[in-house]
């Protein structure tokens, strides 16, 4: 599984893309994948907002 990232390291990344870096830059900037910046960015265009959507259920884990 992915690791977690809080709200405030996706809307700095975010932010900085808005404000014109790439989001390979902004990812490097901030230690955390590419892809991730990517969709976080998509994300933000798309919803307004680049946290994870609260209306996803949970997936259930392979001993469930």
């Amino acid at each position: 599984m992915g690791k977690v990232y809080s709200d405030d390291i996706r809307l700095r990344v975010t932010k900085l893309v808005l404000d014109g870096a790439s989001r390979r830059s902004a990812a490097r900037r901030f230690a955390v994948s590419e892809s991730s910046a990517i969709r976080w960015a998509a994300r933000a265009a798309d919803e307004g907002s680049p946290a994870p959507r609260k209306d996803r259920v949970p997936r259930r884990g392979v001993a469930d």
